[in-house]
């Protein structure tokens, strides 16, 4: 059977708490947002769990320090401070094509004060500003986000084969922001990010990307299941 990859939002900063736009800006998380994730980690990872550890094979995660708190916070029994170490942890893959949409001119500001500054510049007369179809002034592109995380994609297929008869491969997590995972989502089920579709996923909170009929050909977005799938390993 094949993987399922588990996405992972970090816990609540000061500016998603505010919801400002946060990309390069590397703030950490609340103590409220430590004590989101810690609940995530209680709910969900663990023996028996939704997540478990002993099943993962790979670790994707953001190089912010907000999603490496994240990391060190969910028990996965990988510390992000072996990011640095001669011999990092070897299931773990800090990766740039996890950071954060690159706002440019709308880091730091709310959806209002984006489109109060967009219409001071002329733009956006005829429908509201969206960012999966305008991107950022300054910023980055949709079509430069889906580039990379097409090579994301690329990579985590390799590890998505599960072995013959109903064992299932191992599972895949990242651990990253909201936008991005929104767009990975997308890109998942092989949809443009044109399409203005937005998976809301909240602080700390988790959604499962994987296989329809355990077909590599036929990736998915698992919307809900019983409390026995969720840890069925056949």
């Amino acid at each position: 059977m094949a993987s399922r990859i588990f996405v992972i939002r970090h816990g609540e900063t000061e500016w998603s708490k505010e919801e400002r736009h946060t990309g390069s800006t590397d703030i950490p998380l609340t103590e409220s947002g430590e004590q989101e994730v810690k609940a995530t980690a209680n709910a969900w990872v663990g023996q028996g769990k939704l997540i478990q550890p002993k099943n993962i094979c790979r670790v994707y995660c953001s190089p912010r320090a907000r999603a490496r708190q994240t990391l060190d916070l969910l028990g996965l029994g990988i510390d992000s401070g072996s990011i640095s170490s001669v011999t990092p942890h070897p299931t773990l893959c800090v990766t740039e094509n996890l950071r954060e949409w690159g706002y440019g001119d709308y880091e730091g500001l709310t959806i209002a004060e984006v489109r109060k500054l967009r219409n001071s510049r002329g733009l956006d007369k005829d429908r509201p500003w969206n960012i999966w179809r305008d991107g950022c002034e300054g910023g980055v592109s949709p079509e430069a986000v889906s580039h990379r995380l097409d090579e994301l994609i690329k990579d985590m297929k390799r590890f998505t084969k599960g072995p013959q008869g109903r064992e299932r491969a191992p599972d895949i997590v990242c651990i990253a922001h909201g936008h991005i995972l929104s767009a990975l989502a997308l890109r998942w089920a092989e949809q443009p990010l044109s399409h203005g579709m937005r998976f809301l996923i909240q602080t700390a909170g988790v959604g499962i990307l994987c296989f329809e009929h355990d077909d590599l050909n036929e990736p998915a977005v698992l919307l809900g299941a019983s409390g026995r799938h969720w840890t069925s390993r056949g």
